[in-house]
């Protein structure tokens, strides 16, 4: 997925990794399954990046970012 370079560019930031998702997403995969998936998976390397990370962590942030993702989507995405 084109996304993970994402959560490389921000290495512990989840919000700015989500934000940054969404905006890459919708040109393409403007849909809002496809951001929510963008989103969890930017945000879990964003997460992994983090020099605390565990494993828990980094599903949780994977989590958060489809969750988020979702919401955004709702009100961004194409149907």
């Amino acid at each position: 997925m084109r996304v993970a370079p994402i959560g490389l560019m921000c290495p512990g930031d989840v919000s700015r990794a989500i934000q940054l998702a969404v905006a890459a997403s919708q040109p393409t995969h403007g849909t809002q399954t496809a951001i929510a998936g963008a989103c969890a998976i930017a945000a879990g390397v964003a997460e992994a990046l983090n020099e605390n990370a565990t494993v828990f962590s980094v599903a949780s942030a994977c989590l958060r970012g489809a969750q988020e993702g979702e919401k955004i989507g709702e009100k961004v995405g194409r149907v």
